[in-house]
């Protein structure tokens, strides 16, 4: 059985051999980086070359993944899912 984080990133991988224009560099690093330290799995949202990515990780790894992502140039939006669908939230800063 393909787990939850393999479908994540087939889907991702799918998306890139049908339009190869939906990831650009920066895109691909920012995956190499979240997979490199933690992540599950990560993908590519909204129409490409921009959008977001939904990085898939494990509990208590979010905070270490949000930091390199940020290092790297992302700006981090917390999610989680739920009984209820996707909810977001922002921090006071």
């Amino acid at each position: 059985m393909t787990s939850f984080a393999e479908k994540i990133d087939q889907a991702f991988a799918t998306k890139k051999k049908l339009h190869p224009s939906i990831s650009n560099e920066k895109i691909d690093k920012l995956y190499e980086h979240a997979k490199k330290h933690g992540a599950l799995a990560a993908r590519i949202q909204g129409a490409g070359n921009g959008g977001h990515i939904i990085v898939y990780c494990e509990p208590n790894k979010e905070q270490t993944i949000a930091r390199i992502m940020h290092d790297h140039g992302a700006t981090c939006i917390p999610f989680s899912f739920t009984d209820k669908g996707l909810e977001t939230w922002e921090g006071n800063e």
